[in-house]
């Protein structure tokens, strides 16, 4: 489970001054195995101190979407990067480090 120290370069202002109970409910979905784009999204949502439903109207979103995408149902690109840029974020694509064949 991260620590508090783990998650401080993450969070920002006055998400710096939560508890340890309200880290412990943010890194809750690494925890749960989501994937780790999803879990970083909720983990930003709850820093933001944003219910599913105030998330889903940034995002021009159903509240029902959002919450299907935190339990981690399969989700469209789409709908993520909306996701996403409500939260101020952006999803990013890089090269994958792959080994050389042999």
């Amino acid at each position: 489970m991260p620590n508090r120290k783990a998650l401080l370069p993450a969070l920002s202002g006055y998400e710096r001054n939560l508890s340890k109970k309200e880290i412990n409910s943010i890194s809750a979905p690494v925890r749960k195995g989501l994937h780790p784009l999803i879990a970083a999204l909720t983990m930003r949502r709850r820093e933001m101190r944003l219910t599913q439903r105030q998330w889903a109207q940034r995002a021009d979103l159903s509240q029902s979407l959002i919450g299907y995408m935190e339990r981690g149902v399969d989700t469209r690109l789409s709908t993520l990067t909306k996701a996403a840029h409500a939260l101020g974020l952006e999803i990013t694509l890089v090269p994958s480090i792959r080994s050389p064949e042999i």
